[in-house]
């Protein structure tokens, strides 16, 4: 039998490459104070902000805070007193990159499902969107490839884990080759040495992605059998 620590928020489970629904779990939809909101039974909750109809619009998601009317009319539907969190973590889904695709913020009211659904803070998330006024995608993936890496480690999905490790390595191989070049002075032998370590840390990348990934998700599949 195959136990796993509880899947940290947002959390979907897949790599860039992948599609799914974060979690593809079902949700519960309820009501408080006039507040739609919806709880994921999936590790912390993701639910759905306030009513949509005098804030920014809904997409299922959140509610989209585009300027400060939209925002002040999520923080007057609620308690005075809840917290208010933001999240640290960009996320988006498979292909968005981040300086490239606009970023949306949204406001998600977030229930203690311990406590009878009361809700318990106000989270303040980004996201990307392919386009301007588009719907936010399902897929909620940490940008950073460190943030994958563990969120995927949390969850237990090691093969996961080691292909965001390998994008980790491979962006700071490329980062090691052109900071090298743009602050060492012309012709200095430490140019060479940092290309050296960018071709192991990329090697070592490929390892982790092609043979460890792979490796990982068969021993572990075997072990769900057992």
């Amino acid at each position: 039998m195959r136990f796993t620590r509880p899947r940290p928020a947002g959390y979907s489970g897949q790599e860039p490459h992948r599609a799914a629904l974060p979690g593809g779990h079902q949700t519960a939809g309820f009501s408080i104070w006039g507040i739609a909101m919806t709880a994921a039974v999936y590790g912390s909750p993701n639910v759905d902000a306030p009513d949509a109809s005098s804030t920014g619009s809904q997409d299922g998601r959140g509610i989209r805070v585009e300027t400060v009317a939209d925002l002040a009319a999520v923080l007057a539907s609620l308690p005075p007193q809840m917290p208010v969190r933001l999240d640290p973590v960009l996320r988006a889904a498979p292909g968005l990159l981040p300086g490239r695709d606009p970023q949306v913020v949204l406001a998600t009211v977030v229930p203690d499902l311990c406590g009878g659904f009361s809700p318990t803070e106000l989270v303040l998330a980004a996201r990307l969107v392919p386009e301007d006024q588009a719907p936010v995608p399902a897929e909620a993936l940490a940008c950073e490839p460190v943030q994958r890496m563990r969120e995927a480690f949390d969850a237990g999905d090691l093969g996961r884990a080691l292909c965001a490790l390998a994008d980790a390595l491979s962006d700071a191989a490329r980062d090691v080759i052109d900071e090298g070049r743009t602050w060492l002075p012309p012709g200095s032998p430490q140019v060479g040495d940092l290309q050296h370590l960018a071709a192991s840390m990329r090697h070592i990348a490929a390892d982790a992605r092609s043979r460890l990934a792979a490796a990982a998700d068969a021993e572990m599949s075997r072990a769900e059998l057992t």
